[in-house]
């Protein structure tokens, strides 16, 4: 068994980029976010204005998939008490349920099928830059949230990763007791996210690899 969790509130910057006449004082369609990752590496990417979230039906889920989705809410729904590093008990509110997005769940699912392919388990992708951190990936399949008005909160992007659990209840489970990074993910009000899960082919180190992504702000 082995768990990894990313943890990146990032930090976000966005610039209006004008389209057509810029004497006509209408919204701009563009808007480009500049996106500092964990490492302190940058990059930049571009939304619309009017970018909303797509959503995608929980029946598109597999078996596996929606048990996972159903369990995670329902720990939402409870609320909990992570411990952190120094032992110190903290105690999470009862949050609405994960809205499942369809970008999201691609990226997820890439990620699950390239660490299978690679036969690697990690948040990183060394293979390709474009889709290297988890960030990365959930942007260019098509999430592309606008960023917070400054100082009205944080854009968060998070994955945690389970390795060769059977079933939901024990990544659940693991995810709650393992570490307090992995137990605060559950708990965080991110609207959005998606959850997967791939089988591993033989001579994979992990018989199944489990994938949870969410994102949303979090008011200042």
């Amino acid at each position: 068994m082995r768990l990894s969790v990313w943890g990146a509130g990032a930090v976000v910057a966005v610039a209006l980029v004008a389209c057509g006449d810029t004497s006509v004082k209408e919204p701009a369609d563009d808007v480009t976010v500049n996106v500092t990752e964990q490492d302190g590496s940058t990059f930049p990417y571009t939304t619309r204005a009017d970018f909303r979230p797509t959503l995608k039906p929980v029946s598109e889920l597999s078996a596996d998939e929606a048990a996972l989705l159903s369990a995670l809410n329902e720990e939402r729904s409870r609320g909990g008490t992570c411990t952190d590093r120094q032992g110190v008990r903290r105690t999470y509110a009862p949050t609405g349920a994960l809205n499942l997005e369809a970008n999201i769940y691609r990226a997820a699912r890439a990620h699950a099928q390239s660490m299978v392919d690679g036969n690697f388990a990690s948040h990183i992708n060394e293979s390709d830059l474009t889709l290297r951190t988890p960030i990365r990936r959930m942007v260019k399949a098509g999430y592309r949230p606008l960023a917070p008005v400054q100082g009205k909160g944080e854009l968060y992007f998070e994955e945690s990763l389970a390795f060769g659990q059977l079933t939901a209840p024990d990544v659940v489970q693991a995810w709650k007791t393992e570490s307090f990074e992995h137990c605060r993910a559950i708990y965080m009000p991110l609207n959005y996210g998606a959850v997967t899960v791939v089988d591993g082919r033989a001579g994979n180190r992990y018989g199944r690899y489990w994938v949870l992504k969410t994102s949303g702000v979090i008011m200042n």
